[in-house]
């Protein structure tokens, strides 16, 4: 070797039971980022593969709720239709836009630590990027699915202001949701094959109890708080006030949301590194 030039050293790697509750070796994630980027593209190509439509898929299921709910509660509701002067169509379309994602994103990160057995038991890599990688291929669709919410406003003469702007951190605050649940589905997914039978009904449940039908201020106040437990409260109310700008921004919603993610994601993270060696065994 030419005198003065270093060698470069390739990073060792000691598979080891984990111990402890704050090691969680995070900076593995960064480390293994391009594997993250390969299986974020993976999914995406299989979401689509041999399909004939294929993204349309994305903007069909929304656009179809959006047609029932505008017909049923829109029009028969009562209390439960949108305010004076919003349109129906918006009201629920603004809606259902991130919960699409979030229920997308939830289901993929709750099957992923299942789906991928066959390379988890033979090749070492951080499996947390497993719930994460998950997620993140449904942004895409909620891409989609925004075009179509745009030429929505254009129709109904909704205009386009900075509040708009707010979407992206509380789209952020959607996918940590869906990370932070996804760590705690996936892992015990693994172990009880229940979870993923049960995930889709859950959902099913936390729309009908969500503000993606019943508008804010049909709430009761007493009954507020309940519902901001689920983060996607705010979420959902927040980025309603950012396309049609009814009311107030729901402060109240996001910040107990924002506790709660924070809550579910560090509890989530703490649980999967701790049964991770199990699933290596079990799946």
């Amino acid at each position: 070797m030419t005198e003065g030039r270093t060698q470069k050293r390739t990073p060792t790697t000691v598979i080891a039971p984990w111990h402890g509750w704050l090691n969680l070796e995070l900076k593995e994630l960064w480390r293994y980022r391009e594997l993250g980027y390969f299986l974020v593209w993976r999914d995406v190509l299989v979401r689509y593969k041999q399909t004939v439509i294929g993204a349309a898929w994305a903007i069909i299921q929304p656009i179809v709720l959006m047609i029932v709910f505008s017909f049923v509660f829109g029009r028969f509701g009562g209390k439960l239709a949108p305010p004076a002067g919003v349109p129906r169509q918006i009201f629920y379309f603004s809606a259902l836009l991130p919960w699409s994602y979030f229920s997308s994103g939830l289901q993929a990160s709750t099957g992923s630590v299942l789906g991928s057995q066959s390379v988890i038991t033979r090749v070492y890599f951080p499996r947390l990027l497993l719930p994460l990688a998950g997620v993140l291929p449904s942004l895409l669709d909620f891409a989609f699915s925004f075009v179509v919410l745009m030429g929505l406003m254009v129709t109904f003469h909704i205009p386009f202001t900075l509040r708009l702007f707010a979407i992206a951190p509380l789209l952020v605050m959607a996918t940590a949701t869906a990370f932070g649940a996804g760590t705690w589905l996936s892992a015990t997914n693994a172990l009880y094959r229940d979870v993923r039978e049960g995930v889709p009904f859950m959902i099913q449940i936390l729309l009908f109890a969500s503000p993606v039908i019943l508008p804010l201020a049909r709430i009761p106040h007493g009954w507020r708080w309940i519902f901001g437990l689920d983060p996607m409260a705010g979420v959902v109310e927040g980025i309603r006030w950012a396309v049609v700008g009814h009311e107030l921004f729901p402060w109240g919603f996001v910040l107990e949301g924002l506790a709660v993610v924070l809550v579910l994601m560090i509890t989530g993270v703490v649980y999967f590194r701790r049964i991770e060696d199990i699933i290596i065994d079990v799946v």
